[in-house]
């Protein structure tokens, strides 16, 4: 097939959503458009609430212009989690249908699924039918974990889903937090439909407010043993039931790109065939664009933190082992956190440590316009995950502006930092390990230049998308 007439269509997030997956799928749709090849980008409205009261399921084009368009799923059965109606994840009848038809309108070579949220996996068995090859990226552990992330119902970094007695339980936990699907949509079809009345009935928000489950696990306490009697086995068969079809998905896909070697490890560990994997990092939209950074001198070494502010993100362990410093250390550093966080996990971090007292500042939410100016003022960046995190941003933002890495050893982590050579590796969740890293840098901070020369050459979101095509040209 000559590769200019490959027709490509993408599976990914709401384009506008800014972070995690979307943050290299919307740039990597953008990049096809410019080699030259027809592409389509397909996304479920469920992460940004598009509901409303008047309509089925149905799918609109979102943005069109010469080479590339976006169609949205809009009123879709699935929602963000699907905790309450597990087999949705598997098989959701009206998705399925208008995702035929638009296979059948745009007649796609190569599909590629980066994302599931709002979507069934029996997309890929469709595109399958259809004749097109299927690439699934796995960005994040949808695929063996309902939640997504790899974080259990007690706070814990999570092995993957060896126990779905266990598994069960947790879903049974995180119901508790998250309301059924008929409120979810209700409140966001008012919001769409009738914003008036929304903003007016200030009741109804607070009686049908949706949580998708980014709470600490820490203010309900670790679960108890009485709590294995709430897991019941029909919840545990459904458990088990999505999870063999989720192997056997994948296992049915042409290939499997990991973006990193421990999301390798975990697909093989629970069934996926390491013959249909290859670890592929990802290209970086900041590598492209090349950050303006001014690095204004400071007599204080200023460590920082980019990216959610939530318990899985582990900012609880850098404040703890920023707390556990000395007055003496933390008179020569300064501690940053910018991102937008959980209003409850923020509150009760203010209630266990005095920020201004310890040498920590929340500074909140930033803008993609916003980013260069952060990074400039950082000297250190810590990723202090206590999940499993695949490939996260903030490693290409942090490198992009020549800032080290301290980073957790878990995940995707070890893939890009290279422990005392352009960064540090810490016990994930130990803020004590944490604290002794950052004394190390804190006493030597020319360690921080030592470090910058090491920083890799990153991959760009164009180099990325020339490695894609050579894939997708290999399977025909």
């Amino acid at each position: 097939m000559d590769d200019r007439k490959m027709k490509l269509l993408l599976v990914g997030d709401w384009p506008e959503y800014v972070g995690g997956v979307c943050n290299y799928t919307r740039p990597l749709h953008y990049s096809f458009g410019n080699m030259g090849y027809e592409t389509v980008y397909f996304f479920s409205g469920a992460h940004r609430g598009n509901y409303h009261f008047r309509f089925g399921s149905y799918s609109r084009i979102y943005r069109k212009t010469d080479k590339i368009s976006w169609h949205e799923l809009v009123n879709g059965a699935n929602g963000v989690h699907n905790y309450y109606t597990a087999r949705l994840d598997s098989n959701s009848k009206a998705i399925e249908k208008l995702f035929h038809k638009l296979l059948q309108d745009t007649k796609p070579n190569i599909v590629h699924v980066h994302e599931m949220i709002g979507l069934p996996s029996s997309v890929i068995a469709l595109a399958k039918k259809a004749r097109a090859k299927v690439l699934v990226t796995v960005h994040e552990y949808w695929w063996l974990c309902m939640h997504r992330a790899m974080i259990d119902y007690s706070g814990d970094d999570c092995e993957g889903p060896s126990d779905l007695s266990k598994c069960a339980i947790c879903v049974e936990r995180r119901r508790m937090g998250y309301h059924k699907p008929a409120y979810y949509k209700m409140r966001f079809a008012l919001r769409n439909d009738f914003p008036f009345v929304y903003k007016r009935v200030a009741s109804l928000k607070s009686k049908i407010h949706v949580n998708h489950g980014s709470g600490s696990p820490t203010q309900v306490g670790r679960a108890s043993s009485e709590l294995r009697s709430v897991a019941n086995a029909r919840l545990e068969a459904t458990l088990t039931e999505r999870l063999a079809k989720n192997i056997a998905t994948l296992n049915s896909a042409d290939l499997i790109l990991a973006v990193s070697n421990d999301v390798k490890t975990k697909l093989v560990r629970y069934g996926v065939s390491e013959q249909r994997i290859m670890v592929n990092h990802i290209g970086s939209e900041i590598a492209e664009r090349k950050p303006t950074i001014v690095r204004a001198p400071s007599s204080r070494l200023r460590i920082g933190y980019i990216g959610g502010v939530g318990y899985y993100k582990g900012v609880h362990v850098l404040v703890e082992a920023f707390a556990k410093l000395s007055a003496e250390m933390r008179s020569k550093a300064i501690c940053q956190i910018y991102g937008q966080g959980d209003e409850s996990y923020i509150s009760g971090l203010r209630g266990r440590f005095k920020f201004e007292d310890i040498g920590v500042e929340y500074l909140g939410r930033y803008t993609r316009d916003d980013l260069d100016r952060i990074l400039s003022g950082i000297d250190l960046m810590v990723l202090p995950s206590v999940s499993s995190d695949t490939a996260p941003q903030t490693i290409f933002e942090s490198f992009a502006a020549g800032i080290p890495i301290l980073a957790s050893n878990i995940g995707g982590f070890p893939d890009f930092v290279d422990d005392g050579k352009n960064g540090l590796l810490f016990k994930a969740g130990d803020p004590n390990d944490l604290k002794e890293k950052l004394e190390m840098v804190i006493e030597k901070p020319e360690m921080i230049d030592a470090f910058r020369r090491n920083i890799p050459r990153l991959k760009t979101i164009s180099e990325n998308a020339d490695e894609l095509v050579k894939i997708y040209s290999s399977l025909y």
